[in-house]
């Protein structure tokens, strides 16, 4: 029991997204250590959630990052309320970075969603269950923490 919770606070104390990761893939990921968290009898306030979830977010975010600390409503907010408002702007967040020379990952982008990039439930889908790493198969850590070597991409069309 230990070691699952120190895994879901490593998982919390080191959550960042990846880069050209999609907010929703983000969130999905942060949804899961939160979920984890909770579990365990760690809960954390609406403003320790939302301030982790904001600063995890890449250098793209940092403007729309001062201007929602800077409201005031972090303390308020739910996470998903936070999420719907960075959602808003996630399509202008991308065009800036695509200006500025971050390129788009086309598999990241709204509308996609991208299996490989975090572990899924075990067996079955509460909260209870184990999460297990899409590239080795190995449990409670997310494939973005897999030390294994990466497994290529397998694509339906063959020629």
């Amino acid at each position: 029991m230990d070691k699952k919770m120190t895994s879901a606070l490593n998982a919390y104390t080191e959550f960042k997204a990846l880069p050209n990761e999609s907010l929703q893939s983000t969130f999905k990921i942060f949804k899961v250590i939160m979920s984890r968290l909770k579990n365990f009898g760690n809960e954390k306030s609406n403003l320790e959630v939302n301030l982790k979830f904001i600063n995890g977010l890449g250098e793209a975010w940092i403007t729309v990052q001062i201007i929602i600390q800077g409201s005031g409503n972090l303390r308020k907010m739910s996470l998903y309320d936070l999420f719907n408002d960075l959602q808003a702007q996630e399509s202008t967040i991308l065009s800036i970075a695509t200006k500025n020379g971050v390129p788009k990952d086309p598999k990241h982008q709204k509308g996609t969603q991208s299996t490989g990039l975090f572990a899924e439930k075990g067996k079955g889908t509460t909260d209870d269950e184990e999460i297990r790493c899409h590239n080795c198969q190995g449990l409670n850590y997310f494939t973005r923490y897999c030390k294994a070597k990466k497994k290529e991409e397998t694509t339906g069309d063959k020629a």
